[in-house]
Parts: structure tokens; C-alpha cells; sequence
């Protein structure tokens, strides 16, 4: 029995047969292809990574490569601003409508992208704990204290001041933490979470 070696083309990732001196799909000359476990699996660009976006809608299980998360990312920036602007013509709130329309996916698409780096799909609630509990009792404590004065009982600043750095500081980190980790590699080959999506 023979054993075929897979390898893919170190410009455009398509599979190669192994003795291939050019890709077919690309036509760059392939002097080292890169064996499958080394590479980060298909890479996808814009187009594609919004079209699998889509597609993948409520598909919570398998991996997403980090180069079809930031596409991901970079279209939800770019649709969102126009979308806020012409919002504002209309009666409709295109950019309300645009960010529920596009949440599913965001999600789904964030929790695959955790399995492709071995974590749990569970770790976005975490992340959102980390970043948002801070801030919600910011906000309970400002209700709390303009409620308080209302009554004449005047509460000292610091009460506003610690509350507040709390939340900026668990927002830096929880964020610094999250991009380091849609940064990372893929995990090389599969992992527990199956094969890419």
C-alpha cells in the first residue's frame, strides 16, 4: 500500500501533489511545500471569510482559522460605520439591525475560532464576565449615588473613582488578553475540538 504525503502550496494553500515543481491554482513555484501539520490550515480571504461567516450561521462546533476571524472582524468594522450613518436618513436603525443580524455569527464564529487554539467556546462568557460585571456595577453605583443625592445624603468621590478605575483596568486586560489569543496559531493537526470548519 502506498502512502500519499499531502502538501500544500506555501503561497495560496491549495493541496499539491508532492513531486509538483508549480501550483496549479497560483502558479508560484512550490520549492519547499508545506507538509499539513505545519501550516495554518486554508487560509481565506475577505470575501470568502464573510461568506463562511454566513454560512456557518449557528454552527457552534468545529474551528475557524484566526485568518477568517479578523476578515470577520474587519468586515463587521467597515459595514458597521456606513450602516450607523445611513441610519440616520432612514427611519430604520441600520446599524442596531446590522450588529443583531451579524451577532449569531460573531459568536459562533469566535467560539470556533477559540476550539482552533484548544479552548472552550465558554471562554467568550468568561471574557465577557471579565470585561462587563466591572462596568455594570460602575453603572448600579452611579444609579445608587444619584439616587442618594437626590435625598440630600452626599457621597464622597471615591466611591465613583475606584469603581471606575476597576472596570478601565479589568477592560484593558480582559482586552489585551483576548487579542493575544485571536493572535494565536492554529493548534497544528487536529485537536479535540475536530477539524477546521
Amino acid at each position: 500500500i502506498e502512502v500519499k504525503t499531502l502538501v500544500y502550496c506555501g503561497i495560496c494553500g491549495k493541496e499539491l501533489q508532492s513531486d509538483s515543481a508549480f501550483c496549479g491554482n497560483c502558479g508560484s513555484a512550490q520549492s519547499t511545500p508545506i507538509p499539513p501539520a505545519i501550516k495554518e490550515m486554508d487560509r481565506v480571504g475577505f470575501r470568502e471569510a464573510i461568506s463562511m461567516g454566513i454560512r456557518n450561521y449557528f454552527v457552534f462546533e468545529g474551528r475557524s482559522t484566526r485568518s477568517e476571524y479578523w476578515w470577520w472582524v474587519l468586515f463587521l468594522i467597515l459595514a458597521y460605520i456606513p450602516a450607523t450613518i445611513a441610519g440616520n436618513f432612514v427611519p430604520v436603525p441600520l446599524g442596531l439591525a446590522f450588529l443583531l443580524f451579524t451577532s449569531i455569527p460573531s459568536i459562533s464564529l469566535t467560539t470556533r475560532r477559540l476550539h482552533d487554539i484548544g479552548k472552550s467556546g465558554w471562554w467568550l462568557l468568561w471574557f465577557g464576565l471579565i470585561i462587563g460585571v466591572p462596568w455594570i456595577l460602575f453603572g448600579v453605583l452611579i444609579v445608587i449615588y444619584l439616587f442618594l443625592e437626590g435625598w440630600g445624603k452626599p457621597i464622597d468621590e471615591w466611591v465613583f473613582i475606584l469603581p471606575l478605575c476597576i472596570s478601565i483596568i479589568a477592560s484593558i486586560i480582559g482586552s489585551i488578553w483576548w487579542i493575544v489569543w485571536m493572535c494565536r496559531k492554529s493548534d497544528p493537526g487536529p485537536n479535540k475540538y475536530e477539524s477546521f470548519a
